[in-house]
């Protein structure tokens, strides 16, 4: 888990964050209730290293701009999230795929990443490069592409040229996208994102808040496994899965 300052666990790329799940009673952006359920960081180790070949996913269901799945689903998960964040990647290439499949394809879950880049200048880059790709309705495919591409925090894996060559590689009109990472809505999108997930309390990468259409807002903060979010799903879903 990514966090820009203090002690504990999973503090940088290298640390074992625990996973900690907090129910949210929001008023005025203060986080008001206390700890949930701690649970462990079981299965959730980075898989080895991938290049830009890495094949991309397909997503079976309805996309929009950095989101997918149904607008009117019972529940919606924001994913706060660093492209330079390791964590981040075990999250979106161990966790991600099987909750699109199961929930987000059936039309019970709505998935919305939000753009939380706090681990230096080439996170920016990379949020708005990938903002950008959303514009085209291409996100996901290079939402994958980002993070098969991680090299370490600031090692110029998302410089400009490597970011150009991932939107040549998902099909995107490049000038267009050129011409998008200029715009001021771009940058409007990506502050709007580190405002939000401060309201709820967000303060390190990944963290994810779900949002019953009608209940109270959880957290859970790290890379959760796919096996200790289901149930929990279930449980919010109202056992519907």
């Amino acid at each position: 888990m990514a966090q820009r300052k203090g002690k504990g666990t999973g503090r940088g790329p290298g640390g074992n964050p625990s996973i900690r799940w907090l129910t949210l009673a929001v008023a005025f952006g203060v986080l008001a209730a206390g700890l949930g359920i701690v649970l462990s960081q079981r299965g959730a180790a980075p898989g080895p290293a991938q290049g830009p070949g890495t094949q991309i996913r397909t997503i079976n269901a309805e996309v929009e701009g950095t989101a997918a799945g149904p607008a009117d689903a019972p529940l919606t998960i924001e994913v706060y999230s660093d492209f330079q964040c390791i964590h981040c990647k075990t999250a979106a290439e161990k966790t991600l795929p099987p909750l699109m499949k199961d929930y987000v394809e059936t039309g019970k879950v709505r998935v919305v990443y939000r753009f939380f880049p706090i681990l230096g200048s080439e996170s920016r880059e990379a949020a708005t490069a990938a903002f950008c790709a959303a514009e085209q309705n291409r996100f996901w495919p290079y939402h994958d592409l980002l993070f098969a591409s991680q090299k370490g925090i600031q090692s110029g894996a998302f410089s400009r040229g490597n970011l150009k060559r991932i939107a040549e590689q998902v099909g995107l009109d490049v000038a267009a996208w050129e011409a998008c990472l200029g715009q001021p809505k771009t940058q409007e999108r990506i502050e709007a994102d580190l405002a939000s997930g401060r309201s709820y309390g967000v303060e390190g990468t990944p963290t994810f808040i779900l949002l019953p259409r009608d209940g109270v807002p959880h957290k859970a903060v790290g890379a959760v496994p796919y096996g200790d979010l289901k149930p929990f799903l279930d449980q919010l879903l109202g056992g519907s899965q």
